[in-house]
């Protein structure tokens, strides 16, 4: 069974020379992020990334002050991925500790 990741290296080699790498780098954004801290306030957003239920990316450590939109990068072992069932990203608000709605 061909995993997600491995089709889209294969649907990309027409285009882009690809190798299987030991560590992906991930790329996530989020915009649009509604106002957490008020009426006139913003969003500190960070980020939680799980595979199948693990908590493997991302913590309030990780937060953007300030900001109704995020970006983040991080690497992480290629098999994780590979091997995968499930994937979950979540993005919370630092200040309030709530997860937000995206």
């Amino acid at each position: 069974m061909t995993t997600f990741f491995e089709s889209l290296l294969s649907e990309k080699k027409n285009s882009v020379e690809l190798t299987q790498a030991d560590h992906l780098t991930v790329f996530l954004s989020v915009r649009n992020l509604p106002k957490m801290d008020g009426v006139f306030g913003k969003c500190d957003p960070y980020y939680k990334l799980f595979l199948d239920g693990v908590h493997i990316s991302g913590s309030a450590k990780d937060f953007i002050s300030d900001k109704l939109e995020g970006s983040w990068s991080f690497k992480h072992a290629t098999r994780a991925f590979n091997n995968a069932k499930t994937l979950k990203i979540e993005f919370w608000d630092k200040d309030t500790g709530k997860k937000i709605r995206v």
